[in-house]
């Protein structure tokens, strides 16, 4: 039985785009039901001023035109176009119909993931990302208990991992294009297409913890909530357990994104050496002219 293509499911990739789009629009906006006090784990407090980060982001940059430029312009704004053309890419009917449009469209999602990506490790260069102060820092469920998975690094420590497979698999989706080799340019465009969704994971783990904590705070007494399961009561231990939670959401949706890299790539049999044997594998794709290659 041949095998099925790698390809990135249009029930997985629009939803995750559309809600890319809500947060991106949220930088532009700002958190409107943010108010002080919240329960923990019901918002990521800053961890000076009791009210999110992204609003003291926000006012911070109100008094600086140029990096709000930056940040606004050449990162959300990006973030939005990006999350609205990528799932395009992923329709097998357009492409084969409207190459010339897949093409157009490809370049340009690529060049929007040069300037996502720039435009994010500016953000931590200007200490503007809401992680630890100290970059090797190990979060832990339970203090100065490295337990497998009950531990995890910080939000900046994430999205250097990450860095390595976005970059690479960016290289060579834009190189197996250029050179027409188009079932591997398949296999590294998704690959590449699910490295650049990690950080919508991160985004579908920020919902998670956020509706946790509401459930917590609704239905878990306070006094079980700190005398049991250990939830802070003052600001500052809110805020420091909420930067733990904010850099468990990338460590993790790094995890899922590795699960998904694995599910696709294991049945396409990316690994297999030569543009014959490859197509072989893939079951014969077809290009963007509609012949096998």
């Amino acid at each position: 039985m041949a095998r099925r293509p790698v390809h990135i499911s249009l029930k997985v990739a629009v939803p995750l785009s559309a809600l890319m789009i809500l947060f991106a629009s949220i930088a532009f906006t700002g958190h409107r039901l943010d108010w002080p006090g919240k329960p923990a784990f019901t918002t990521f407090r800053h961890s000076e001023i009791d009210e999110h980060f992204l609003n003291n982001r926000l006012r911070a940059l109100s008094s600086r035109p140029l990096p709000r430029f930056i940040y606004h312009t050449l990162h959300a704004g990006p973030a939005i176009l990006w999350s609205l053309a990528m799932p395009f890419q992923h329709i097998d009917s357009l492409r084969a119909r409207f190459p010339a449009m897949h093409r157009r469209n490809g370049y340009l999602v690529l060049s929007l993931s040069l300037l996502l990506s720039l435009g994010g490790f500016w953000i931590l260069n200007r200490n503007m990302s809401h992680t630890h102060r100290e970059f090797y820092h190990i979060h832990t469920v339970i203090k100065s208990k490295y337990i497998p998975m009950l531990t995890w690094p910080t939000f900046e420590s994430s999205l250097w991992f990450l860095a390595p497979a976005y970059f690479y698999s960016l290289f060579r989706t834009a190189e197996t294009a250029r050179a027409r080799e188009w079932v591997r340019h398949r296999k590294w465009a998704v690959f590449h297409t699910i490295a650049a969704y990690t950080i919508t994971l991160q985004r579908v783990n920020v919902v998670v913890c956020m509706v946790a904590g509401w459930a917590m705070h609704l239905l878990v007494p306070e006094r079980v909530q700190q005398e049991v399961l250990g939830v802070p009561a003052t600001h500052e231990g809110k805020a420091a357990a909420e930067l733990a939670a904010f850099a468990w959401t990338a460590w993790y949706g790094g995890i899922l994104a590795f699960v998904w890299i694995l599910y696709e790539w294991r049945p396409a049999a990316l690994f297999a050496r030569g543009r014959k044997g490859t197509a072989a594998a893939a079951g014969g794709e077809k290009s963007d002219t509609g012949k096998v290659e």
